[in-house]
């Protein structure tokens, strides 16, 4: 499988952007690789955010200011299987100004019941957006480090 993701966008007023790539998955694959750029869209091309990972199954978080200007996003993800079954999960996360709450799970701004109900949601379903403490699971330790962040409001 090969997942493609190329936008372009223009950011009028400096801001920051957040990206988080988080990967998990059990058994071993042929041909692997995810990959995540960002590039100002200037004479130089400067690359803002560049990571590249032969695993999948890896976490990788970024937080740019970005000033006004013109800008190239790219995400790239293949896996190859053998014969042997592979299941992996990306997530990928971009927001602009600040990084989430982890306790906002229904990214509403706010913390209460509906995060409870939405973090439930995707932890009992095993969705790599589960693995809260990006550990590479999803098992206990996101409940209790989800608890903790929503009682303390983030």
């Amino acid at each position: 499988a090969e997942v493609n993701l190329d936008l372009a966008f223009a950011v009028d007023q400096p801001t920051r952007i957040w990206v988080l790539r988080n990967g998990m998955g059990s058994s071993l694959a042929l041909g692997e690789s995810v990959e995540v750029s960002l590039r100002r869209l200037d004479s130089q091309r400067r690359p803002l955010i560049s990571d590249s990972d032969e695993a999948i199954g890896s976490v990788s978080e970024h937080m740019v200011d970005l000033p006004a200007g013109e800008y190239e996003f790219r995400f790239h993800a293949l896996l190859e299987a053998t014969g042997a079954v592979a299941q992996r999960k990306v997530l990928l996360q971009v927001r602009f100004g600040e990084a989430p709450c982890a306790a906002d799970m229904n990214l509403d701004g706010g913390i209460d019941g509906g995060d409870i109900d939405a973090f439930f949601e995707v932890w009992e379903s095993g969705l790599v957006a589960g693995d809260l403490n990006r550990d590479g699971g999803v098992d206990g330790m996101d409940v209790q480090f989800f608890l903790d962040h929503w009682q303390a409001g983030c």
